[in-house]
């Protein structure tokens, strides 16, 4: 049917949740609703779900008296889940936040305008610490790249209306 795959609503929902950052220790279980099966269809999803049973990711929970039509849920080790963002093709967002961290500090090592710093550290950094992806690249490089100039301006620079 559709060419969705349910490994990205499993993705989503990991991450918002409070595991996001790449911890492995333990399990986790991901509830198939009604939602799923019309998204991705009803074969198509079991099909997805008994692959990646039969290649030890996840484990399937059966609708009581439904065996092979109705999946309740399915668990996984959490150290499964970098081999979904693989077989996904998505980046894990704990190195998406690693990299734009990485990239935030940077800006923040760079300036000197104790405003602009104040801002880099207490809204910018701090949002991405609590989990917050920035998914506007573009955005993102326009707004760093504003602020690098706003801090080498050495005089009020007045605007014409």
């Amino acid at each position: 049917m559709k060419n969705k795959l349910l490994l990205n609503s499993m993705i989503d929902h990991y991450e918002e949740s409070s595991k996001w950052n790449g911890e492995t220790a333990g399990n986790s279980s991901y509830r198939i609703n009604e939602k799923d099966y019309t998204e991705i269809g009803r074969e198509n999803l079991i099909s997805q779900v008994r692959l990646l049973e039969d290649v030890g990711l996840l484990k399937i929970e059966w609708v009581r008296g439904s065996r092979g039509f109705d999946i309740a849920r399915v668990t996984y080790p959490l150290l499964s889940m970098d081999k979904f963002c693989e077989i996904a093709q998505r980046e894990p967002k704990y190195v998406t936040i690693s990299k734009q961290l990485r990239t935030a500090w940077e800006l923040y090592d760079r300036i000197n305008t104790s405003w602009i710093r104040k801002y880099l550290k207490e809204e910018v950094i701090a949002r991405l610490a609590k989990g917050k992806v920035n998914e506007d690249s573009e955005k993102i490089a326009l707004q760093y790249k504003c602020l690098e100039s706003l801090d080498r301006l050495d005089a009020p620079v007045f605007k014409r209306e």
